[in-house]
Formats: structure tokens, C-alpha cells, sequence
């Protein structure tokens, strides 16, 4: 019998973490898995999933994670307006549709989380964030009571690479075991033949040029990238820079700072870009500047399609690129060394062209499609199978663990008992922060 599986995503935007649930989605198994995708809005996305002949139910989901400048008291209250009534009608889908398992992708929506538990079937959520060193994300809690109730709430959890397994394992030390899963691109795009994207922009065959795929967030070091262009080019003024992504919360600094630098006539500011193998393809360089990397799935694309990197020490790109063979690692915040990183490789187009070479090979080896859907398909399985068995542990979090010592959440079946419990954890570290930021 099939396993019908509820996939929760937050965005309908076509971004790193929708790409890798399309990826998943687009491999799994149709004989042993009946999926079900709950999506925010109509966009890209859900008119990809549904050309795979995927249901896809359209319902609005708030986040318990806020961009940076959003009103902390009135983000809550936004929240907790929508997550009761989302947390009833997720909880009357799982009953109404008879669903096994709940799939919830990244951790900005936790309703899925919530009805899950409340409707008594199994939980895994895969994490794509790492919060602690992001500069663009507010939470309603400190990180050891959001990290608790990824904890209490899961049945198996999946993170990208392994610096984000020991972030959760640093805020809540009695974590479960997390289960490492690379992600992957859908390595059939770098064999399709793309125009060329010098001939579009017009941009000389002898110049270099170098580029930046990413949406326009702080935390991925836009404005690092206009910095270290403008050092680079001290040394080779033919050198040319692509920006490639949707605007986020730097978009108007990007223009501002390369108007200021007078740099317009060495930049080619794209936009988003839904061609972004096109991008890369026409580069020499690929060059990520995040100052939090949970992953970096734009490296993959590049490696695959044979580009050397030059990428931050910023938590996943340590576990993607061998620093020396496949491309440049170097410090965040730092566009001087970035500078330096990407001039040893448009100054060495053998050296470029062996890195790139390698790091084709990792990619075919290592971030496969197959092995990435066949991974979670296993541990899907395996929250399946352990929740016959599975008594729940704890949160850990400091203001409710003796209360949750004595019982598992199981014992609160009400939707307002979580809701209590939620906003109770939530007011309390309110007040303490306050109160450690009072004069004294």
C-alpha cells in the first residue's frame, strides 16, 4: 500500500529549498509514495510540482522566523492569528486524506509540525538553515527553545551538510542523532545547450567574467561581492561581473553601492534568473560570499558544469569545495582575499580549467539526484517504521523542561493546549530578555 505523504513548503517562491524539495519530489518513488504539497501561494513552484501530477493545496502559512527589521510583537501576533486556524485545517487534511507521514521543508512554517503530532503520524523535518550566524532572520525565542521544539516535534531530522547538525546539537545538547543528507541539482540542466550569455549581454570572448548566483540577502554577501570587484579591478580592468538573483533586503544597497563606485560599466545586474546554468556557463568564475552557508547548492551547479569556485568559510562550502582542487576558500567578510582567490585563476586558465575539471568529478560522485532522493526515501521509511515504537524525548529548553520532563507532548490533544504552551515558552523569554536588557 502506498505511503501518502503531506509535503509542507513555506515559500512558493523558486528558491535553494524549493528547488531541492522539486528535486526529491521529481524522483520519488510513485509506487511505494502518494505525495500531497501544502504551498503558501501560487507561483513557479506549484506550477512545477503540479506538471509532475502532484496535488498541490493552496493555504496560507506565517513563519515563526522573521526577516530582519519586521516588528518582533507584531510578527507574533500575525502568527499565531494564522497558525490556529492553518493548524486545524492541516490537522483535518491528515485525517480527511488518511496521511502517514508529514514532510516539512526548512524551518519557517512549523505548522506541519504541530499537526502531525496532534494528529498522531510521524514527522521529518528537513532543516535548511543555519540561524545562528544569519544575519537576516528574528526569531520569537532563543535558539535553544526553537531548536527544542524542532527536537520534540520530529521524528527524524535531515540537514544539508554537517556544520548545521552541530548547530542543533550545540543548542540542545541531547539532540537525536541527525541524519546528513547532501543536497543535489538536477544534473539533466547542465546538458542542455543554453545561447550564449556573452553574446546576449556583449561582453568581448577575451574578458573575464565572474558571477554571483544568490538572492540579494545580507547573509549572502551581495555587497561583498561589489567590494571585491572593485579591488580586482585595480588589476584587470576588462574583468566583467554578473549579479544574478531576486531582490531581498540588500537590493537597493547593490545599486546604491555600484552607482557609487562608479562600477556600471563592469557590472551586468540580471535580476532573477530562471536560466541560472545559462549564467554560470557563461562565467569563468563562480564566486559565493555568504556569511551563512547552510549548504551553497549554487556551487554544485558550477562544479558540474566544470567552473572553479571561490567560496566563504561559512559552514556548508567547507564540506562542498577542496580548497586548492576544486576551487578557493577563504574568510567571510573579507573581499580582499575573495579578490585575490578569483585574480589566481583568471591569471591561470590551466590551473582554473583542472580545478574545474575536479570539481565536476566531485559533483558526479557526491551530489547526485538518485542518491539524494534514495537517502531521504530510506529515512522517510525510517520515521515510519520507528513510529510504532517511538516514545518521544524531551525539549530541553530551560524554561519548560521539568514541565515537559513529566509528560510528552502526546498529552496535549488540544490545539489550544499547544497554543498555550507555545505562547507561554514565547512570553516568558520576552520577559527575560527585557529584563537583561533594563538599566540596572
Amino acid at each position: 500500500m502506498k505511503k501518502k505523504i503531506l509535503f509542507i513548503s513555506h515559500s512558493s517562491v523558486w528558491g535553494g529549498a524549493e528547488k531541492c524539495l522539486w528535486l526529491l519530489l521529481s524522483g520519488l518513488d510513485r509506487q511505494k509514495y502518494d505525495p500531497l504539497v501544502v504551498i503558501p501561494g501560487e507561483g513557479v513552484f506549484s506550477d512545477l510540482i503540479r506538471k509532475l501530477n502532484i496535488p498541490v493545496e493552496i493555504m496560507d502559512l506565517s513563519w515563526w522566523v522573521l526577516a530582519k527589521g519586521e516588528s518582533e510583537e507584531a510578527g507574533f501576533v500575525n502568527f499565531m492569528v494564522n497558525f490556529e486556524k492553518s493548524l486545524c485545517v492541516l490537522v483535518d487534511l491528515i485525517d480527511r486524506l488518511g496521511v502517514d507521514l508529514v514532510y516539512t521543508n526548512t524551518l519557517a512554517c512549523p505548522q506541519g509540525a504541530f499537526a502531525a503530532e496532534l494528529a498522531g503520524v510521524s514527522h521529518v523535518w528537513h532543516v535548511h538553515e543555519l540561524l545562528s550566524i544569519d544575519p537576516d532572520n528574528v526569531l520569537f525565542m532563543n535558539l535553544t527553545d526553537f531548536y527544542g521544539w524542532v527536537h520534540a516535534l520530529s521524528d527524524v531530522v535531515i540537514v544539508p551538510s554537517k556544520c548545521v547538525g552541530v548547530e542543533l546539537e550545540h543548542f540542545v545538547p541531547d539532540f537525536r542523532e541527525v541524519s546528513v543528507v547532501y543536497n543535489a541539482n538536477d544534473e539533466r540542466e547542465s546538458d542542455f545547450k543554453h545561447p550564449s550569455l556573452r553574446d546576449e549581454l556583449g561582453i568581448s570572448p577575451h574578458d573575464p567574467v565572474i558571477c554571483f548566483v544568490g538572492h540579494l540577502a545580507r547573509r549572502k554577501g551581495a555587497l561583498d561581492f561589489i567590494h571585491m570587484a572593485e579591488i580586482l579591478l585595480k588589476t584587470n580592468a576588462s574583468a566583467k561581473f554578473i549579479i544574478a538573483g531576486r531582490p531581498y533586503n540588500v537590493t537597493d544597497e547593490v545599486e546604491h553601492e555600484i552607482k557609487s563606485r562608479h562600477l556600471q560599466d563592469s557590472f551586468y545586474n540580471l535580476g532573477f534568473r530562471e536560466d541560472t546554468w545559462n549564467v554560470i556557463s557563461g562565467s569563468d568564475v563562480l564566486v559565493l560570499c555568504s556569511w551563512a552557508e547552510p549548504f551553497g547548492l549554487v556551487l554544485i551547479e558550477a562544479m558540474r558544469l566544470g567552473k572553479p569556485v571561490v567560496a566563504t568559510k561559512s559552514g556548508g562550502p567547507e564540506e562542498i569545495v577542496l580548497d586548492g582542487e576544486t576551487g578557493r576558500l577563504v574568510d567571510a567578510h573579507d573581499p580582499f582575499s575573495m579578490s585575490q582567490a578569483v585574480l589566481s585563476l583568471i591569471n591561470d586558465p590551466k590551473m582554473a580549467r583542472e580545478m574545474g575539471r575536479r570539481g565536476a568529478e566531485r559533483a558526479k560522485q557526491l551530489f547526485t539526484a538518485d542518491r539524494y532522493v534514495r537517502q531521504i526515501e530510506a529515512l522517510i521509511d525510517t520515521a515510519s517504521q520507528d513510529r510504532k515504537n517511538f516514545v518521544k524525548q524531551k525539549i530541553s529548553a530551560h524554561f519548560f523542561r521539568q514541565k515537559l520532563m513529566r509528560c510528552t507532548l502526546k498529552k496535549y490533544k488540544t490545539v489550544q493546549n499547544l497554543l498555550k504552551l507555545f505562547v507561554k515558552s514565547v512570553r516568558h523569554d520576552h520577559k527575560m530578555r527585557q529584563s537583561k536588557e533594563a538599566p540596572r
